[in-house]
């Protein structure tokens, strides 16, 4: 689940899996993105690149 990820409207989306292909899906407007599977979820992202400059801080 992808909080406040959603493209079209800001709201939450989450992940549905149908014939090998992963779709995003918000829950508030429907909307439904394309997620390649190579690419990791938002929410990861966003923690290593806190723990880069946590590190580049100290």
């Amino acid at each position: 689940m992808n909080l406040k990820a959603c493209g079209r409207c800001g709201g939450d989306q989450i992940s549905e899996e149908l014939l090998g292909e992963t779709e995003m899906v918000c829950l508030q407007c429907g909307h439904r993105a394309f997620a390649p599977a190579n690419t990791l979820p938002r929410y990861i992202t966003v923690a290593r690149q806190r723990a880069r400059r946590a590190r580049l801080a100290a």
